[in-house]
């Protein structure tokens, strides 16, 4: 039972980092500046943008007495585009943000180190909303383990 809460205390660790880390985005549109990507979900209404977990993403292996994880999680984008150019610069935000994560090892603390950040799709298309909403994703990797 302890080793699942240690591992719980550290994905939520890991999460914590990965926010302060991805609101640091140059490039994010001027509504989402400072510290307002969101954790875990979509705030209601668009424009918005979300950092979420995903679900049994994370494989842990002992490489000679370190620790090697995986943490998946797709950047959502919440928009109300008003015609297909708008449609595609959503696409283009979060593919842009993949290339910017790729450059990046986010600081996570507790020991750790952030050693890969990829992309594992290109951006889509995820949800129409009845609003006129979409919800634009792409799923990422971060590759970590314990310090050398």
């Amino acid at each position: 039972m302890e080793n699942k809460q240690t591992a719980r205390a550290g994905e939520e660790r890991i999460g914590e980092q990965m926010m302060i880390w991805v609101n640091s985005f140059p490039q994010a549109p001027a509504g989402l500046r400072e510290g307002a990507i969101l954790y875990g979900r979509l705030p209601q209404g668009a424009p918005g943008m979300a950092l979420i977990p995903v679900a049994g993403g994370k494989t842990v292996r002992d490489i000679l007495g370190g620790r090697e994880a995986e943490f998946r999680f797709r950047i959502e984008y919440r928009v109300r585009p008003e015609d297909s150019r708008a449609r595609l610069e959503a696409g283009r935000l979060l593919d842009s943000l993949a290339a910017w994560a790729a450059e990046q090892r986010p600081p996570l603390g507790g020991g750790l180190e952030a050693r890969e950040i990829r992309a594992l799709n290109r951006a889509a298309l995820l949800r129409v909303h009845a609003g006129g909403e979409e919800d634009h994703g792409i799923l990422l990797s971060l590759r970590y383990g314990t310090k050398e």
